[in-house]
């Protein structure tokens, strides 16, 4: 709590310093823009722009002047400017929106909207877009500041944090007390770490060599954790989780403080392997050791060779970003309805408070753009939220406007409102305290109790518009957006398992094999998110499913890797998988049978881990079929 207080207030701090000297450098008209900008670039950390940094700045300097001369635009007439306003939001609703990843169009969407209600003379208008720029220096300047060596700094945090879940799990395995929270927090754990490995690739495909090795570590403590879940307490042997336990606390030590890596643990564990001929042990042995490999690369790599990329393949057709943007042009794509709906009604409401010359009428269009959503269950949710939270505003407002009436006062609980909105988490509450303060920011000079009846009467014209927008024009469902991700999810599964199949004899594919996989983490969380709102029962089955036949499939990946695979046997497993694929009915039991039957006589213990991983990928793809 003591961390969170400290970081929201150098957090606020920094926002009041910065937009006031923002206001002084480019004079009042343009504060606003200081106020967009410092919440994109907080917005922005979650991403990772410093892979390419002048291709970034020069997208986001693009974007930011485009605004500025179409805000400009859009003064010449009504006309013209309901066209520019429609471009200007579909551009926003369109290409800063996503169906896996987070969405990072507020600040960008606002930014136009504040360009657009507090225009400026044209003899003003080069310091606009001079200040518009600095917005865009700005942001980058940040971003080289925090997340120059962010997948470095946010791996290593992960991977210390993950194994210290690890550790706990030995303890309560040993206890007999299972805990699916802290199997929850090592998933979430994971994925966390692998949206930071993808959001550092270049050109939304290439993995850096750091990357790459930071995804298979990722997936070698995955592997580790779903071992620890495939026995009964009962059954793992004390040695062997003694082993672990002490294999994982030195190897923490070794990222965190450069500490030797003795032998010990995995002399233990081939002790061990000898007295129970277990191949689990083979596989914890196997991975322990790849473990290893990867953290002292890791350590031992100089800074040049972690950053190399190695693009001698070129990006193939599907994966390439512009052809993302066009396959979402469609009737049944979430962000294209959204950036249509966003853009229509921008734009014609934008005309009607030009036109009628309504007073205050910005606050209509910050509702509209506030509540219109790519789907519709969000925007309900938001309407009824906004409505409470503005009312509730409202009435504090009036209430403390009412007993305290020296201008001090009321500038020090307009900053104080501020200050508490850092800590509000639920929408209803950031409306609330948004409304205290832009209320109390006009009315230091004006009656309150008619600024707080103006407020709630515009808003609550911008969220009736919002509803019907959302309703009307080109509605799209959260259901249906969510069984779109589950069959994108499902497709991720079969493209991975055909370019790992491809890969044994091309060896030319592994960055796609790596961004199909990265990319998955995502999908989960997305599906996740909208999970929470639909509370589908399936869903929890669906994704661990999902999740353990992309691991498999993963596995396979690394074994073909190693020095000492059985190449020969490799490629029989890997067409026996994808000839018992093609089937349908009985005959897929039937094969899947003859394999478990091989399992049972098998005398290699490579042969039977290979087996072992065949059919786990065989039941994740069955179980597909469960889920539509």
């Amino acid at each position: 709590m003591k961390q969170l207080i400290i970081s929201k207030t150098l957090i606020f701090i920094f926002v009041i310093l910065f937009v006031t000297g923002f206001e002084a450098v480019f004079g009042q008209h343009n504060v606003l823009i200081g106020v967009t900008t410092v919440v994109a670039l907080l917005m922005y950390l979650e991403r990772d722009f410093t892979v390419s940094p002048w291709k970034s700045f020069m997208l986001i300097l693009a974007v930011n002047l485009s605004q500025g001369i179409f805000g400009q635009l859009a003064l010449i007439n009504p006309w013209v400017g309901i066209l520019v306003n429609f471009i200007a939001m579909f551009i926003v609703g369109y290409f800063f929106t996503s169906n896996i990843k987070g969405p990072i169009h507020i600040a960008v969407g606002l930014q136009y909207l504040f360009i657009l209600t507090d225009p400026v003379p044209l003899e003003e208008f080069p310091l606009r877009l001079m200040s518009l720029v600095a917005g865009a220096l700005i942001i980058m300047m940040v971003q080289w500041v925090f997340n120059r060596r962010k997948l470095s700094k946010r791996g290593n945090h992960y991977f210390l944090q993950v194994c210290s879940h690890l550790q706990e799990k030995l303890n309560r395995i040993r206890d007999n007390q299972p805990d699916q929270e802290l199997d929850s927090i090592i998933l979430s754990d994971i994925n966390e770490f692998r949206k930071v490995i993808y959001f550092r690739s270049v050109k939304g495909y290439y993995l850096t060599h750091e990357g790459r090795v930071r995804l298979k570590i990722s997936v070698c403590l995955e592997k580790l954790h779903l071992m620890l879940n495939r026995k009964a307490a009962s059954d793992y042997p004390e040695d062997v989780l003694d082993a672990l336990n002490f294999e994982l606390r030195q190897m923490r030590d070794y990222a965190n403080k450069g500490s030797s890596l003795s032998d010990d643990s995995l002399n233990n564990l081939n002790i061990a392997l000898n007295k129970h001929e277990s191949a689990y042990i083979v596989e914890m042995i196997s991975t322990l050791k790849l473990l290893r490999e990867l953290l002292r690369y890791l350590h031992t790599s100089e800074s040049s060779e972690l950053n190399k990329v190695e693009s001698v393949v070129e990006i193939p057709r599907g994966y390439r970003n512009t052809y993302q943007f066009l396959k979402d042009i469609n009737r049944h794509s979430a962000r294209f309805t959204y950036a249509l709906r966003l853009g229509i009604t921008i734009a014609a409401v934008a005309l009607i408070v030009d036109y009628f010359n309504i007073n205050e009428g910005r606050w209509i269009l910050f509702t509209i753009f506030s509540v219109t959503q790519p789907y519709y269950e969000t925007a309900k949710y938001r309407f009824k939220e906004r409505v409470i939270g503005t009312l509730m505003g409202a009435a504090i407002f009036v209430l403390l406007f009412s007993i305290f009436h020296e201008t001090t006062i009321r500038s020090f609980l307009v900053l104080l409102v501020g200050y508490l909105n850092g800590y509000a988490v639920k929408y209803r509450n950031v409306v609330l305290t948004v409304t205290i303060s832009a209320l109390g920011t006009a009315a230091l000079t004006g009656d309150p109790t008619l600024l707080s009846l103006r407020r709630v009467m515009l808003v609550l014209i911008g969220i009736g518009i919002g509803m019907l927008a959302n309703r009307l024009l080109l509605p799209h469902t959260l259901e249906k957006g969510t069984r779109d991700l589950m069959k994108s999810y499902k497709q991720v599964s079969k493209e991975l398992q055909r370019e790992v199949s491809a890969y044994l004899n091309q060896r030319n594919n592994a960055h796609t094999i790596n961004h199909l996989f990265a990319v998955s983490a995502l999908i989960e969380e997305r599906i996740l998110l909208n999970n929470q709102m639909l509370q589908l029962e399936e869903m929890e089955n669906f994704l661990s499913s999902q999740r353990r036949l992309n691991h498999a499939i993963y596995d396979m990946f690394l074994r073909m890797q190693r020095e000492d695979v059985d190449v020969h046997l490799m490629r029989e497993i890997l067409v026996k998988i994808d000839s018992i694929l093609a089937l349908e009915g009985d005959c897929v039991n039937e094969q899947a049978g003859q394999l478990y039957d091989r399992l049972q006589l098998s005398n290699s213990l490579e042969e039977y881990v290979l087996l072992k991983d065949a059919l786990r990928i065989l039941k994740g793809f069955r179980k597909q079929a469960y889920f539509k």
